[in-house]
């Protein structure tokens, strides 16, 4: 039985097969934070960026923890500055190297989830957190792009969060483009 990450891995597979001249990091939100399929991106060597969910559990320097509670402990500095609310506003992050080893609990046909246990994903785990009068948002991302500052990489997420927040504009928030039931470009650019 397929569901939408096993789509999602589908297109990641002919993504990769393009050889764009440089290489890819698939950003992806808190849906794609699952284990299973993180291993089988790790074993066909894609990069990749996934908001983590607060609760699942990783080790840090063997102790095991929630994701939240990691954060919690590390030491932030600030990063780049972003607009949040029309208002510029500093990412604070931190960083920290985790080890994923929960079951995987893909869904069958029969609805049960059987854990699925497999090999440890080394990741890095970077929060960000933007501070401003209305609170605090954070992103707690999980990655195998090593190579890359933690600043940058939750750049890239901030980036994904504008695109969302104009997704939800265009489809919920006032626009209703959804409703619009429109089936080419030209029809929507008239609309």
């Amino acid at each position: 039985m397929q569901n939408h990450l096993d789509e999602v891995s589908d297109c990641i597979a002919h993504l990769e097969q393009q050889n764009f001249a440089r290489p890819l990091v698939h950003v992806m939100d808190r849906e794609a934070d699952s284990i299973g399929h993180l291993r089988r991106w790790e074993a066909d060597g894609t990069h990749w960026l996934v908001r983590a969910k607060g609760n699942p559990t990783v080790e840090l320097q063997g102790t095991s923890m929630a994701c939240k509670a990691v954060a919690d402990k590390l030491e932030y500095r600030q990063a780049h500055p972003v607009t949040d609310e029309e208002q510029k506003r500093r990412l604070w992050i931190a960083e920290a190297e985790v080890t994923l080893r929960r079951p995987a609990k893909p869904y069958s046909k029969n609805g049960k989830r059987t854990p699925v246990p497999g090999p440890p994903v080394m990741a890095r785990l970077v929060v960000s957190r933007i501070l401003s009068n209305l609170g605090e948002a954070e992103w707690l991302l999980l990655s195998n792009v090593k190579d890359i500052d933690a600043s940058t990489i939750a750049l890239w997420y901030y980036w994904r969060w504008k695109i969302e927040t104009f997704f939800k504009l265009m489809k919920s928030a006032g626009h209703q483009l959804e409703a619009w039931q429109q089936e080419s470009a030209l029809a929507i650019a008239k609309r």
